[in-house]
C-alpha cells in the first residue's frame, strides 16, 4: 500500500477536497470526483484503474510522488505514449 503525503501547507479548498493523506496501491480502483476533461470522457464518477506510481530518483514511499499513472478505458483524448 502507498500512503500519498500531499502539501499539509494547503488548504482542503486549494486541494480541490483532497484528504491530507490517501492510500493507493497498483492495480487499485479510483474514481474521479470532478469534471478534468469532459471531452475526453475524463469526468466526474469515471472508474479508472492505478497501473503506476512515480518517485523522483533515490526516492521511496512515504515521500511525496511524482505522479499517478491510471489506465482509462473510456479516455478518448490523445496518447502519451
Amino acid at each position: 500500500m502507498i500512503h500519498l503525503l500531499l502539501q499539509k501547507n494547503m488548504t482542503f479548498d486549494e486541494m480541490s477536497g483532497l484528504e491530507p493523506t490517501m492510500a493507493l496501491a497498483k492495480s487499485s480502483k479510483v474514481m474521479l470526483y470532478m469534471n478534468l476533461w469532459t471531452s475526453v470522457c475524463l469526468c466526474n464518477g469515471a472508474t479508472e484503474t492505478v497501473i503506476d506510481i512515480i518517485y523522483g530518483i533515490n526516492h521511496q514511499p512515504p515521500d511525496l510522488l511524482i505522479a499517478v499513472v491510471l489506465k482509462c478505458d473510456d479516455y478518448r483524448g490523445p496518447s502519451i505514449v
